[in-house]
């Protein structure tokens, strides 16, 4: 899973979310295959953004209480970014972190070899080539 678009904000609100799945539609030159992993987050059932949803043809994979395996992929992420990013850092500020995450972003889009040889950006590579 390469990671396409994210943000940081010191709450969580609608318009952050909206902004960030905009973002990901902007970067994406095809949306038809785009699959979004959310939580059942009141944000993520929002009108607006479901709308967003559907009018960009993109499948929203949210799990159920008790099944996690709908979002399996975007949990397992979140767990190595803790792992590997949150957990062995101390930040000053909200600036550090952001600049830090995205350099981080950058090494697990582009370097980070996971389990099946092949970084996220080669991962999507070969799909869009199938």
């Amino acid at each position: 899973m390469l990671i396409t678009s994210y943000s940081v904000s010191k709450c969580n609100n609608e318009a952050m979310v909206i902004d960030n799945l905009k973002d990901a539609i902007h970067k994406t030159n095809d949306t038809t295959s785009l699959l979004i992993h959310s939580d059942q987050g009141i944000l993520y059932q929002a009108n607006e953004f479901r709308k967003l949803l559907e009018e960009n043809n993109i499948e929203q994979s949210m799990s159920r209480r008790g099944n996690c395996y709908d979002n399996a992929v975007i949990e397992s992420f979140f767990a190595t970014l803790k792992c590997e990013f949150v957990y062995i850092n101390k930040f000053k500020n909200i600036e550090q972190f952001k600049y830090e995450l995205e350099k981080y972003l950058d090494f697990y889009n582009n370097h980070r070899i996971k389990s099946n040889g092949l970084t996220p950006l080669q991962e999507r590579e070969l799909f869009e080539m199938v």
